[in-house]
């Protein structure tokens, strides 16, 4: 899974000319949880069965970035 992710960094470099550190995410970002809770993840990795993203929803109850 890891090179995975390399090679799809090392592909954003080479087609879109600009380097993304994986360090620097805002994982505050409300569009991101907005979107999962809306189970909109078709094509997000690790996200797409229609099981993963029934619980979607149900999954940030308790966090500070609720779905909203």
């Amino acid at each position: 899974m890891l090179s995975a992710i390399r090679y799809a960094l090392d592909l954003i470099a080479e087609h879109h000319d600009t380097t993304v550190e994986l360090w620097r995410l805002d994982l505050e970002d409300q569009a991101v949880y907005d979107m999962l809770c809306a189970a909109d993840t078709v094509g997000v990795f690790q996200v797409e069965s229609r099981a993963q993203m029934g619980t979607l929803p149900r999954l940030f109850t308790d966090h500070p970035m609720r779905c909203s």
